[in-house]
């Protein structure tokens, strides 16, 4: 199912106090998406169990640093397409 990560996903100040327990990772580095797969995690747990809203009903507006590569940027809308099937980007 959509939404559905197959392992918990942590964040905010719960994972902060339990970081000694918790694999933290960072998926963005120097403003750019280095690991995709943990960072469509971070966006699952945000729109499905956090702000618990269907992406599929809106459309985003994304802002991205000016060396920002065409690749990483191509990925960020196949992702959100694709995956996060919003209905504009």
């Amino acid at each position: 199912m959509l939404g559905i990560s197959q392992r918990p996903i942590y964040g905010g100040q719960f994972a902060k106090d339990n970081q000694g327990v918790l694999n933290i990772s960072d998926p963005i580095k120097n403003c750019i998406i280095t690991d995709w797969d943990a960072m469509e995690d971070v966006w699952f747990h945000m729109y499905y169990e956090q702000l618990l809203i269907p992406p599929e009903n809106y459309a985003i507006l994304h802002t991205e640093p000016t060396h920002n590569s065409i690749p990483c940027r191509d990925k960020l809308f196949e992702v959100n397409i694709e995956l996060l099937k919003y209905i504009f980007v």
